[in-house]
């Protein structure tokens, strides 16, 4: 094991990779004046483009950007909008590859500066693919202890707990598990495999920057996996964070918390960063009294060390090391494990996790051109969990090693644009589930490309395709396509289709079903998972009085499964049984959102969505089990007029879901055949200071709890206990508080 982990490591140290297009990185600002003195304001989410092109982007909450340049050797426009202040056209002639620019605001008013606030998300109005985007005034509207926990105010993705014993956490998206979504960060491949699990948890809120959530396929550059979207997060880079941020976290049920981030800026080319996270629980929670423990105990130690370098002419290297050790302790009050562990005295679980993963990427201009560009990427970890559920053991190990090569270019002019590339992807699988080992190796090479064409600002279509071959599975062809069309200024029209493939981990992704006394029986070999997405998306801008926006999305998506790993829980109450698609698997997803500004600081967000996810299960077309058919979510914000003050209210509806068949069961340890429909409310309040922030709030306003979330509490080791039928909450109402302190330059 020694010897591939140091190989590995080599690898990951020699390869280069990321951004093949020469960059242009710069800064938007306005000069206001307060007590007397003139002082720099940053501006957020402006909008920069290249006009007659669509390479553009926005601005981040600091002000910062960092857009794509098309591969011509012409001098470019860049065009720069903010609402309220007058845009301006800048000349960019080549080579040049930063940039700082000055708004001033197109209204004057006696001892008034007109500002555009942060919004706690955007959609993308530049990119082909539909993309919301969570800022980090966004993150920092709730507890966002961790990624999961980022998700409670987003109508796109849904999360809830796993089982009522590990404190696992899953997600949704379009009405399947997230194990169809791909979780990358920065790009890079992250949350896959084994940690799909407990991986959600294993990134910290005040580490991210931003989230992007892309539904449906998603570009072939990023690999074939992608089923259902993208969920990429962008941590703090260290040659734009603050020298040194912390945060501290508490919570009423005994979770302690605290965050450092901290960079260093050597040079114009050199910079590194410091991202760290301590958690602890250790107080015993059993609100329902079924002498089960609510919450696990536990500690989460993480670290992350990162390394910038940038030629600002042609070369940008990133590179950097991450860190993870987790002990979870959970199951009944009582238990010890140097006494009970193997026994039949009381119920246990414990979770141990660990995390090593490198990862390396650069990207430079060919020289003597100015058209075209090389990119690689690369990264290895290697993923160790030990953990025993009563008297299941289940123990599993994942080394991967993800690696890429892009070469990007233009065809005659710059409205034409073609990427190719080179990719492999190596995992070793080693599973041991009660004493019975399970081993998987697979080695996948693969090649690319990807045309782009843009018709000035109307038009863009991206066709893109790929080819794997996979050593357990044999050969992968994934064809992707989307497209942008700009009615005008205030309606486009997005569309997306395209085939995604993923090798199931039944034990990983099925984790709750340790949590119970379920007997498992794999039926048949498994094939590899297969499907088709097919999504559209229709957007609206129309304004209000001032400078106040009303925003309408609204998209549907559909997924077809021509194969998949179906977890028949239906067939016996008493066991789950693992077999191949015989039939159909389909998930249709409808969702409405609207955003706009009632008054100055005052913001509405309302979504809505409709979800028909069904499988053949046991020779029968059913809904899938734990979905949610309806689901909407109401998000109210205020910020006072000095930001000083920010308030943040959301509710949720959830409604109804299948749940398993119980029939089976003696009458006491059934349940009904749906969950009832139900509201969740949060609420924070934040004090702005100079450099530190106060919060407080509260999960789960109401109190609402599951009743009865562990079937058979009272007979643990029987064969009806059963702690998976979870639907909803189960730890009720929940307070914090926490504080967050910026260092500042």
């Amino acid at each position: 094991m020694k010897s591939k982990i140091i190989l590995m490591s080599a690898a990951l140290f020699i390869t280069l990779s990321l951004n093949a297009h020469e960059h242009l990185r710069g800064f938007v600002y306005t000069v206001v004046e307060e007590n007397g003195e003139q002082v720099v304001e940053p501006l957020p989410f402006a909008t920069v483009h290249f006009a007659e092109t669509t390479f553009g982007s926005t601005t981040d909450e600091k002000g910062f950007f960092d857009v794509h340049k098309p591969n011509t050797t012409d001098t470019l426009i860049l065009v720069v909008n903010y609402t309220g202040y007058a845009p301006d056209s800048i000349p960019i002639p080549p080579g040049r590859t930063e940039i700082e620019i000055i708004l001033e605001t197109n209204v004057e008013i006696d001892e008034l500066t007109i500002r555009r606030r942060m919004g706690t998300s955007y959609v993308s109005r530049l990119q082909p693919a539909h993309a919301e985007v969570i800022t980090e005034r966004g993150l920092q509207t709730l507890a966002c202890c961790n990624l999961a926990e980022s998700f409670e105010s987003s109508a796109t993705v849904d999360v809830g707990y796993a089982d009522a014993v590990s404190g696992a956490q899953r997600i949704e998206m379009l009405g399947l598990d997230g194990i169809y979504s791909q979780i990358m960060f920065e790009n890079i491949p992250n949350i896959r495999g084994l940690s799909s699990t407990y991986g959600f948890t294993y990134i910290p809120g005040p580490w991210m920057e931003s989230i992007q959530i892309s539904k449906g396929a998603s570009s072939v550059l990023n690999g074939y996996e992608s089923i259902t979207g993208l969920i990429n997060v962008e941590y703090k880079k260290p040659q734009h964070s603050e020298p040194l941020f912390l945060n501290a976290f508490a919570n009423t049920e005994g979770r302690y918390e605290g965050n450092l981030t901290s960079a260093v800026q050597f040079n114009d080319e050199w910079s590194t960063m410091i991202l760290g996270h301590v958690s602890t629980q250790q107080t015993k929670i059993d609100h329902n009294e079924n002498t089960f423990l609510d919450v696990p105990l536990g500690t989460q130690v993480n670290f992350i060390n990162r390394w910038n370098y940038e030629d600002a002419h042609r070369f940008h290297v990133q590179f950097g090391l991450h860190f993870l050790n987790e002990d979870r302790r959970g199951g009944q009050k009582d238990f010890n494990k140097s006494t009970d562990y193997g026994t039949q005295n009381a119920y246990g679980l414990g979770v141990n996790t660990r995390k090593i993963q490198g990862f390396f990427k650069g990207g430079f201009a060919v020289p003597d051109s100015e058209l075209s560009s090389i990119a690689a990427m690369a990264t290895g970890t290697v993923y160790d969990q030990s953990s025993f559920f009563g008297l299941n053991t289940y123990d599993g190990n994942q080394k991967s090693f993800n690696a890429s090569l892009l070469y990007q270019t233009i065809i005659g002019t710059a409205a034409h644009n073609i990427s190719a590339g080179l990719s492999y992807m190596y995992d070793d699988y080693s599973e041991i589930f009660n004493e019975v080992k399970y081993d998987r190796v697979e080695s996948v090479p693969g090649a690319f490309g990807e045309y782009t064409y843009n018709y000035l600002e109307k038009f863009s279509l991206i066709t893109g395709f790929r080819a794997d071959h996979n050593s357990e599975y044999g050969w992968f062809f994934t064809p992707r396509v989307h497209f942008r069309y700009e009615f005008d200024e205030h309606n486009i029209l997005r569309g997306s289709a395209g085939r995604g493939y993923r090798s199931a981990n039944i034990f990983a992704e099925n984790s709750p079903i340790l949590a119970s006394s379920r007997e498992l029986f794999i039926e048949e070999d498994f094939k590899v998972e297969e499907a088709w997405n097919y999504g559209l998306n229709f957007s609206r801008i129309m304004h209000l009085s001032g400078d106040r926006e009303v925003a309408l999305n609204i998209d549907f998506y559909r997924t077809e499964f021509t194969n998949q790993v179906i977890a028949d829980l239906d067939q016996d109450a008493q066991r789950v049984v693992f077999y191949n698609l015989d039939g159909k698997s389909y998930s249709n997803s409808l969702q409405a959102d609207l955003t706009f500004e009632v008054f100055n600081g005052f913001e509405v967000h309302g979504a809505y969505r409709i979800n028909d996810v069904k499988a053949t299960i046991n020779g029968e077309l059913r809904r899938l089990p734990f979905v949610n058919e309806h689901r909407g979510i109401l998000t109210l914000s205020y910020e006072t007029p000095m930001e000083d003050w920010y308030f943040y209210v959301a509710n949720q509806y959830n409604g109804p879901g299948r749940l398993p068949d119980s029939g089976g069961n003696p009458s006491q340890y059934r349940w009904d055949e749906f969950s009832p429909s139900y509201h969740l409310m949060h609420a924070q309040v934040t004090r702005r200071f100079a450099n530190f922030d106060i919060y407080i709030g509260s999960e789960n306003i109401t109190d609402f709890k599951q009743d009865n979330p562990i079937i058979a509490y009272d007979d643990p080791f029987g064969d009806y206990f059963d702690a998976s039928v979870v639907w909803g909450p189960f730890t009720g109402r929940k307070v914090y508080a926490g504080i967050r302190y910026t260092f500042l330059r």
